[in-house]
């Protein structure tokens, strides 16, 4: 099944190394801060490390804004990371959009440097590759509307439905394979596929995204 409208992102470290490294997660370099009401009122907590059930700590589906300081983190909607995924890179949240809905947190501690993803034409890794290592919209391509499947070598990717960074997205983390997107990911219902790796090395510790530079402000909704 050829890939519709999709956004991929990647995210980018400061040191280079292989895929299943680890960056260095310095607690006092990466952290979250979140807090129980918007513009960073109420209660809050602070944490350096993954957290799989936020309500463990009392601290569940409460969350209304946050700010995250180094590498990116991932907020899910229900415990021990499952639900729907919402990535924020480093920056102030004065409001998130899955306010009192946030119930696992997960530090983005991989190497980011140098990230790399294969595309495959056809379900199975079959068909004609390409190799992607920045910021592409494929809507300007020959891959246009044609990529099945994936291997993800380096970084950790985001795979969005639309271009421009529109609808919802899926985290392609490293060592990834997704063989058949008709059957993993639903984005058969798409007009026009494109897959967007947006990789910027603007930050030392920030998302890149396969299409576009991830900005301010949670990234989506992912699957």
């Amino acid at each position: 099944m050829a890939l519709p409208s999709i956004q991929l992102a990647t995210v980018a470290c400061s040191e280079a190394g292989q895929a299943e490294l680890l960056c260095p997660a310095q607690p006092s370099t990466n952290k979250i801060v979140v807090y129980e009401h918007a513009d960073f009122e109420g209660l809050s907590r602070e944490f350096t490390s993954d957290v799989p059930d936020l309500h463990e700590l009392d601290f569940g589906n409460c969350i209304c804004s946050l700010r995250v300081i180094g590498q990116p983190w991932i907020a899910y909607t229900a415990p021990k990371y499952e639900g729907d995924a919402y990535a924020f890179e480093e920056g102030e949240y004065r409001t998130v959009e899955k306010s009192n809905a946030l119930s696992a947190l997960r530090l983005v501690h991989h190497d980011l440097a140098e990230p790399q993803i294969t595309l495959y034409e056809h379900p199975d890794y079959a068909g004609k590759s390409k190799v992607v290592t920045e910021e592409t919209n494929l809507t300007y391509g020959y891959f246009n509307d044609r990529v099945s499947s994936h291997v993800v070598q380096r970084g950790v990717w985001l795979l969005y439905r639309h271009p421009d960074r529109g609808g919802w997205y899926h985290i392609a983390w490293p060592g990834e394979r997704l063989p058949d997107y008709k059957a993993e990911i639903d984005f058969q219902d798409c007009p026009g596929p494109q897959l967007l790796p947006a990789l910027s090395w603007t930050k030392p510790q920030g998302w890149a995204r396969l299409g576009q530079w991830l900005g301010g402000g949670a990234m989506g909704r992912a699957h």
